[in-house]
Formats: structure tokens, sequence, C-alpha cells
């Protein structure tokens, strides 16, 4: 299957793609955005993405916020592009800004509350109040003084873009409110905004007064170089607040992500130097408890993988089958377009039915078929990843069912095409009407003529049967994804029973150390809390 993959975190600005399975060619568009987030440049992805692959007819996987993924579909939507021809698929979701935000207050509260020897909190936080204690602002220009409730981020008013002319507006959304008598005042400081280097049109809002034309003030905003006005009808109404979670609060959590980067490796070094020479003064007992380390890092690194897990994005080989059974319905005598009379129709309608059968049972046998590939594809892959760890290799998960759906019979289907059937009276002919004159006025008889079209049969085949198949793929790939989330929870919760009794066997080992020693390794545990939380932040 062809396809391209697209991963985009936007904390760490960090982008990776590759198409069939290669990276970019040398010199590739892709290069110069890099380091962007995908929100500014997601317009050039469908050309990018088009010539990389030699035109559309692709899956595309994305892994990133669903923000970015909702971008994506809008942009290709917006430029003809359908399902049909890029199959975007949300591959791996990352946690939106808000979500980051609240992680970030989690790990302050935990290191307010569990404080080390090692770590100045009062000091740290001292430093970086200002980034820590950040609040999300928005400039009304020529707004009401009236604050909704329960607004998630503060308002500034201002008369004029004069009063901002200091201000750095990065990331700042500014909301316009125009009215008929300020609509002038309006175009010198939309124009003056223009100017400056730090402001982006995806941050300006629009808030037309009810009294005014709204096409024709569109249309002013248009013509003055905005390609896209975003329009909005109270300050609350979303709109606003969907770009501060992801420009503003997506810089914050990247910039708070950095700062504890610093500290923790400043951290680590320090701790390193502790390590060494305590492992030199007790080199046996640090020999296993360094044993223990690289196992627990292992079940760790396995364990992030079932908790961090791509959506299950198997089984596409169920809509192939349902592709070439509409195919075989499709091509049954499709050189032959009517069946005439009553006998030839009942023979006819028979024969398809039938064979429509034996399409719908070879379209069951090869289901079935594919799921139990997929079943095993799932268990084996999730087993190599819980072998990346030492223990217990002979563990195998108990307890989970996974069912294949019941096969739904399509009945009925002569007597529907029956129903197909038209009907009309001709004049009969026969040898002896040559030689009658041409003038006679004799009545002719009428006979009865039916008629079946077989295009319409084939499109009342398809009309029956393809909406079956496609409850019957649903269901397929409802059950194995079902599947496939148990049996990761199943594995997730071994490993986190055999990280306790590692852990539990690592304190027991320390315990023969001195005091000091043992602070020493409190520290160096401390010390994981925080980069297992910080790397959950970065890539969850």
């Amino acid at each position: 299957m062809v396809n391209a993959e697209l991963q985009h975190n936007p904390y760490l600005l960090e982008t990776e793609v590759k198409f069939n399975g290669q990276e970019p060619k040398i010199n590739s568009q892709i290069e110069k955005y890099e380091n962007k987030l995908l929100a500014d440049w997601v317009r050039d992805v469908p050309k990018m993405f088009y010539d990389e692959m030699n035109g559309y007819d692709f899956d595309l996987f994305f892994s990133g916020t669903e923000y970015d993924f909702q971008k994506l579909q809008q942009t290709f939507i917006s430029l003809g592009v359908t399902s049909d021809q890029v199959r975007l698929i949300m591959r791996n979701e990352l946690e939106d800004a808000e979500i980051k935000s609240n992680e970030i207050r989690n790990l302050i509260d935990w290191l307010k509350e569990n404080r080390n020897r090692q770590f100045d909190f009062d000091n740290f936080y001292d430093a970086n109040r200002g980034l820590l204690e950040e609040t999300f602002s928005c400039i009304v220009i020529r707004g009401k003084d009236e604050v909704p409730e329960d607004l998630t981020f503060t308002l500034e008013n201002v008369k004029s873009v004069d009063e901002i002319a200091g201000t750095n507006l990065t990331y700042v959304p500014v909301v316009f409110v125009i009215e008929a008598e300020t609509i002038q005042l309006f175009r010198n400081d939309l124009l003056a905004l223009f100017g400056r280097k730090e402001v982006e049109q995806n941050q300006l809002f629009f808030c037309i007064s009810p009294a005014m034309d709204k096409e024709y003030v569109v249309r002013f905003i248009s013509d003055l170089g905005i390609e896209e006005p975003q329009l909005i009808s109270r300050i609350d109404d979303g709109n606003v607040a969907t770009y501060i979670k992801n420009y503003p609060m997506v810089a914050y959590v990247g910039e708070v992500i950095r700062v504890f980067e610093n500290e923790v490796n400043t951290l680590d070094d320090r701790l390193k130097a502790k390590n060494e020479q305590s492992a030199i003064e007790n080199a046996e007992v640090y020999e296993q408890i360094s044993a223990l380390e690289d196992v627990i890092e292992k079940i760790k690194a396995s364990d992030m993988r079932f908790v961090d897990l791509d959506n299950y994005s198997g089984g596409n080989r169920f809509n192939d089958l349902k592709t070439e059974l509409e195919e075989m319905i499709r091509k049954w005598k499709s050189r032959k377009t009517k069946v005439v009379g009553d006998v030839e129709i009942d023979r006819n309608s028979t024969e398809y039915e039938q064979e429509l059968a034996r399409y719908l049972g070879e379209f069951y046998r090869k289901a079935i078929e594919h799921f139990g590939f997929e079943k095993d594809k799932i268990e084996r892959e999730f087993n190599e990843i819980y072998l990346r760890q030492p223990l217990d290799s002979e563990y195998k998960p108990e307890g989970l069912e996974v069912t294949i759906p019941d096969n739904v019979e399509v009945n009925g289907i002569k007597s529907v095409l029956l129903e197909l059937q038209e009907e009309r009276y001709e004049e009969k002919t026969d040898f002896l009407d040559f030689f009658k004159a041409k003038s006679s006025n004799e009545p002719k008889e009428l006979v009865r003529v039916v008629t079946c079209y077989l295009e319409k049969w084939r499109e009342k085949a398809i009309e029956l049967m393809i909406p079956v198949v496609e409850q019957y793929i649903s269901e397929s790939q409802e059950n194995l994804k079902r599947y496939y989330d148990e049996l990761a929870g199943k594995y997730h919760t071994k490993l986190s029973e055999l990280h306790e009794l590692k852990m539990n066997e690592k304190i027991g080992i320390a315990s023969q150390l001195s005091e000091d020693e043992r602070m020493l390794q409190a520290d160096n545990d401390w010390l994981v809390v925080i980069k297992d939380q910080l790397a959950r932040i970065e890539r969850g």
C-alpha cells in the first residue's frame, strides 16, 4: 500500500516525514519547515506530498495533536482533495497544550511537595516565576469593558494600536471591534499592525457590529490584505480560546520543557560525578544496583510503548475485499445490456442471485482469514515489544476474547430484481405481415413485453449487499481495535508489576549502603521521577 507519514511535535518543534518508508529527498521542501509549527505551513503540505508521491491516492499516517490533524484535513478538503484520494489516518495522538499545561502544574506541585537536597525549588521557581505563572491575554481594540464569566484568558482593552506600540505581540490574539463610526480608524490600525514583523494574520480576529453590512465589511477587510478574515460573534465564542490553546500555550509548554531540561541536565551531571565516586567505594553493591537499573530501564522502555500506543490502524485489507466484491458484482454479464421475456428474466435472476451468494461467501471467507491474520499480527508485535525486557519471557496474557462478526446473508435478492422489470405492449408481428398491404387498416394484436436492464440489477445488488458488508467490516475493525487496546492494557499491567518488583529489589540492595550512600540513591530515584514526568510532557 502506498503511504506517507507525517509526525509533528509542536512543543519540541520536531517534524519527521517519510514517503513509502523513506526519508525525503535531499533538498526537499520539507527541510525548511522542520523547526516550525505545522499550523504555520500546513497549506503547503498537499502540494509537497503530491510532488513527492507523484500524485494523490495514498494513505497519510499522522502523529501529532488533534488540532493539527484537523487543520491537515481541512487543508486537503479546501483544495478539493477527497478522502478517497488521500486517506488521512491519526496514528498517534499527542496531548493538547491544555493537558500539557496541567501536567506541568502537576510536576511543579510534585517538586514543591517532594523537596530534594540537590535541587533548590524556591530559587528555581523565583528565577522562572514569570514563565511558570504566565497567563494568556487577548488585546481588544475599541471593545467594551465587560468581561464574560469563566473566560480562560485575560482581556486588555485599548483605544488604538498606538497603545501597544511597545508590546511584544508574538502569539497574542488581537480582536478588532468594528463599528460604522470607527471603520477608518480600524483601517489605520490594521495597516499599522501589518508593519510589525511579529504579527501574523491568524492572530487577528474581527467582531463586526450587527448594525453594519457584514458582507461589505468582510470585503473591506479583504481589500486591506487579510486573506481569510476570522470573524467572531463574541469574545468567548471559542475562536480566540482555540488560538490561545494552539499558539501561545504551545509556545509556553515548549519553553517550560526547555527550562526543565536544562535543570535536569545540570542535576544529572552533578549526580553522575557523585555516583562515579560512590561506585568506586561500593563496587559490589553498585554493580548489583547497576544491573537492576538496566533491567528497570528496559521494562520502562517496553511499558512506554504500550502506554503511548499508536492508534490501531490495521485491517485495511477489509476495504480492499469490499472493493473486490463490488467489482465482481459489476462485472456479472457486463457486456450484456438487458434480458427480455419472463423465462429469460426468471433464469437470469436466479443465476445472478446464486452468483451474488457465491461472491458474498467468498468475501466472508477472505475476511475471516484476514481477521485471523490481523489478530496474530497484533499478538506477535505486542509480544516482541514485551520481550525487549528480559523478565518472565513465557508470559502470555489471559482472559481476553476477540470475536469474528457473524456472517449476514442477503436474502430475497431475486424477488427484488424481478420488481425492476419494465412492461410494455407492442404490436404483434409475424411473417405474413410482410405480404399484407401497407394500407390495410386491420388492427394488430398487442402483446406484452417485459424487459430487465442488467445495469439496474447490478446497481440494486450493490445497494443491497455493500451496506451489509460495510457493517461487517466496521464490526470486525472495532473488535480488533478493542482487542488491540485490551491486550496492550494486559501487557502494561504485567510490566508495571515487574517494574515494582525490581524497584523493591533495588531498594533492598541499596539498604546495604551507608546513610549517605542511601541518600544519594534517593537523589537518583528522585531525578528519575522528574525525567519520566518530563518525557511524558514532551511526547505523551
